[in-house]
């Protein structure tokens, strides 16, 4: 790479930009702190989970983790697991498979740094149905805004085997891993001090990217008033063209859950209640209790739920079919002379460099073009660059 001079001229360039928006807060009084307790233990053999947290209100949504519990999981054979706290209200157990078994009962007891004890009901393992077949159709979404079209998109479905022991109360949780890429490849750059590097190549270190994220919705089904004990077109979730997470290649997992009649019950009720909520204020507030209890003070309301189940996990892949457009990222090029751009990138902080640019001509002295750096550098849209190891060709 050959590294060239620039000289540097006083020019100014500024960009004021303004909004008169007036945020409106609720008056929302009447508040009363709860604990909240959530976990599962399935049949797989590893760590399972218990999280201990305090509600908060509307004008605190911060996350309040109830630290320094004591956590056991008891089963009804009179083994116990403990717990321990590997970051502020997040407990963790290694669980060999031999402990987890169907038909076997767990509860979950919490002993708070004030003594107080809280223990769930006892939640019998039930065995999982496989999963026969997880797909997709193009379908359409409705916007918020109804002066919008609907969204081009996939709705994802799941059929089950027929379940042979009788279990009817299905529940998925569902996370989605999707490729995606920079629109430019790594060449000249501004490296922060007064020059600009040019490539003898391009490079693709930082063009292909990997994002993962958990789906935060609630996807439950029973077959208790269908002919069959199956599930067929059991909806998951639906994945837009308004993002760019199916212009590559799109990876859906889903886990499979048996329910108990309680536990199905519960998570039925918060299903509804996610979807019938539709935004603030929209419909009254419903507080779900789960199994939960203060074994000191029967009459305090605890939140949460601490349920078992068989694990039964399939995936499935998507690779773009061009069959409805997908939204890419706004890459447009800015024009500069070499001088204003000078001007321009000597405001940017320090850990911000290299700038990387794009050079049209191809000339050693420039002018060269400026993009946001999510179109040269992949990460800075929130993924990695390690591709999974589950991860098609």
């Amino acid at each position: 790479m050959r590294v060239i001079k620039i000289t540097i001229n006083v020019f100014i360039v500024s960009l004021v930009s303004s909004a008169c928006i007036e945020p409106y807060t609720p008056d929302i009084s009447e508040y009363r702190e709860m604990i909240v307790i959530n976990g599962k233990i399935t049949d797989q053999e590893g760590y399972h989970y218990v999280e201990v947290s305090r509600s908060s209100s509307f004008n605190d949504s911060e996350p309040r983790p109830e630290r320094d519990c004591e956590v056991k999981v008891y089963d009804d054979k009179g083994n116990s697991f403990i717990y321990n706290e590997i970051k502020p209200g997040n407990y963790r157990c290694w669980i060999e498979k031999s402990y987890l078994n169907p038909y076997t009962r767990y509860m979950v007891e919490v002993k708070t740094n004030d003594d107080r004890i809280y223990r769930s009901d006892f939640d019998q393992m039930l065995p999982c149905a496989d999963i026969d077949t997880i797909y997709y159709e193009i379908s359409e979404e409705a916007p918020t805004d109804p002066l919008y079209d609907p969204y081009p998109g996939l709705q994802f479905f799941i059929d089950t085997k027929v379940s042979e022991n009788g279990v009817s109360n299905f529940r998925w949780e569902l996370t989605e891993t999707w490729e995606y890429h920079s629109k430019y490849l790594l060449g000249d750059y501004y490296d922060g001090e007064i020059n600009f590097v040019l490539m003898e190549s391009y490079s693709d270190s930082l063009y292909y990217c990997w994002n993962t994220g958990v789906i935060n919705e609630i996807f439950t089904m029973s077959t208790k008033n269908l002919a069959t004990n199956k599930i067929t077109r059991g909806y998951l979730n639906f994945v837009s063209n308004q993002t760019d997470k199916l212009r590559v290649r799109y990876s859906l997992l889903v886990r499979q859950y048996s329910l108990s009649d309680s536990a199905c019950e519960y998570w039925g009720r918060m299903q509804r209640l996610s979807q019938e909520s539709g935004g603030l204020y929209e419909t009254q507030p419903m507080q779900v209790t789960g199994n939960m209890k203060n074994m000191n003070n029967p009459e305090e309301t605890v939140l949460g739920y601490f349920w078992a189940s068989a694990l039964k996990e399939k995936r499935i892949f998507y690779k773009r079919d061009y069959l409805f457009p997908v939204k890419e990222p706004d890459c447009d090029l800015y024009n500069f002379s070499n001088e204003s751009l000078m001007e321009y990138l000597s405001f940017i902080n320090e850990e911000e460099y290299p700038v990387y640019l794009v050079n049209l001509t191809y000339l050693p002295e420039g002018p060269w073009d400026l993009a946001d750096q999510e179109c040269f550098d992949c990460r800075k849209r929130g993924g990695t660059t390690i591709r999974p190891d589950f991860w098609e060709q």
